[in-house]
């Protein structure tokens, strides 16, 4: 596809083409090594096959877990502090910790 064609002129497919196009190749990503890299393009790959609709070597597995982990700790948001959350994170008390 060319690169010179207009953002405003592009068709969704061909959009979703740039965006996966620059999801894969990372520009702004430092990897570690090359190994990182493959692991990483292999999971890119994995994810888009999914969101085409195709079939994936394996499924992909993102857990979202909200606030969960501080009911299932046992405390409730009004319990810990906003900057405990939001702010600075004390990975001694943090519900997350534990739950993972």
């Amino acid at each position: 596809m060319p690169e010179e064609k207009e953002w405003a002129t592009l068709t969704p497919e061909e959009k979703r083409e740039v965006r996966f196009k620059r999801w894969l190749e990372a520009p702004d990503v430092e990897f570690i090594s090359p190994e990182a890299r493959k692991a990483y393009r292999e999971r890119v790959q994995r994810l888009q096959a999914v969101l085409l609709m195709k079939e994936p070597d394996r499924v992909p597995v993102s857990l979202m877990g909200g606030f969960f982990p501080i009911y299932y700790g046992g405390s409730t948001l009004h319990k810990i502090p906003k900057q405990k959350i939001y702010e600075t994170i004390d990975y001694e008390i943090c519900p997350w910790k534990s739950s993972v």
